[in-house]
């Protein structure tokens, strides 16, 4: 035998048709199960994805919410500290320091349901960074709304 016979020989052997009946029937069976298997994990894989998609959708909502009550809860005392101090700070003090421990706790309900802005992620993450500022350097305006501080105009008619 020369050396192109030999290797005829050997593909010959791999052709289906010289297969014996056990290959035939395995081939059979477990090539559309193994192809069954793949196209199943890579559904399944799918739908992970998605579902982890959908859970950080679902966070942002519950966010978005805790956010729209936390700024109602800041346009309400906005309004209700500028009346006091258009009323040159006479009224119900009480009232306002409520108004004012309502809003510090919608803020710090939302800040806690952030958690770690990390894992937000992408544009999220950027948005509270931005929104986010150090009181350090800019101290809210309820701290000086229950003290009597005259305007520019208000201090030039106190001099004359």
């Amino acid at each position: 035998m020369t050396s192109t016979e030999t290797a005829v020989g050997r593909f010959e052997r791999l052709q289906p048709r010289n297969w014996s009946l056990p290959v035939k029937l395995a081939a059979v069976l477990l090539v559309p199960t193994l192809l069954g298997v793949g196209l199943g994990v890579a559904r399944v894989v799918e739908h992970t994805n998605q579902a982890t998609a959908l859970a950080g959708v679902d966070r942002f909502v519950v966010l978005e919410g805790k956010a729209s009550a936390a700024i109602g809860q800041l346009q309400q005392e906005r309004d209700q500290a500028s009346v006091f101090v258009q009323n040159n700070r006479t009224g119900d003090r009480d009232a306002i320091q409520t108004l004012f421990g309502n809003t510090d706790g919608d803020v710090t309900e939302l800040t806690t349901a952030v958690g770690d802005p990390a894992s937000m992620g992408g544009a999220g993450q950027t948005a509270y960074q931005q929104a986010k500022v150090d009181p350090a350097e800019s101290p809210p305006p309820k701290q000086s709304a229950g003290r009597h501080q005259p305007s520019a105009a208000g201090r030039a008619r106190q001099q004359t």
